[in-house]
C-alpha cells in the first residue's frame, strides 16, 4: 500500500541516461518513500481547536500506538529470540517488524513532544 507516482510502466521516458534507478531482471522494483500526513498532524499543525482537547487526541493516538508497539515487541521476543542468527527470509521479516518497531517509537515520542508543548503553562 506504497502510494507513490511512477507511472507503472516499463521505461522511464529517460533514455537510460540517469532518469531513475534501473533493475537487474528478477531484482523488485525500486520503492518511494510513505509519505505521512494524518489529520491530527494537520489540526496540531495549524492549531484547530482548544489545546487541551487536541491533547486529549494526541493522547487517544499515543495510547493506540503504545498498544501497537507493545504487540510488536513481544511477537519480536516470542518470534525472534536470536536476531543475530537470522538469515534470508527470517531475516527479512525480522527487519521489517523492526521498522515497524522504531515507527512506533518515534510516533510515541512526537506525541509526548506535542502533547508536552500543548499542555505547557504559559502557552500561546
Amino acid at each position: 500500500m506504497v502510494g507513490g507516482g511512477g507511472g507503472g510502466g516499463r521505461g522511464g521516458g529517460a533514455g537510460g541516461r540517469g532518469g531513475g534507478p534501473s533493475c537487474a531482471p528478477g531484482s523488485p522494483q525500486p520503492a518511494e518513500p510513505e509519505r505521512r500526513a494524518s489529520d491530527l498532524a494537520v489540526k496540531v499543525r495549524v492549531g484547530l481547536g482548544d489545546p487541551n482537547a487536541v491533547a486529549g487526541e494526541v493522547r487517544r493516538h499515543r495510547a493506540i500506538h503504545q498498544e501497537r508497539l507493545d504487540v510488536y515487541l513481544a511477537n519480536e521476543k516470542r518470534e525472534f529470540p536470536d536476531p543475530s542468527a537470522l538469515r534470508g527470509h527470517r531475516m527479512h521479516q525480522w527487519l521489517v517488524l523492526r521498522g515497524g518497531i522504531n515507527l512506533e517509537r518515534g510516533m510515541i515520542d512526537w506525541y509526548d513532544e506535542v502533547i508536552a508543548a500543548l499542555t505547557r503553562k504559559g502557552k500561546r
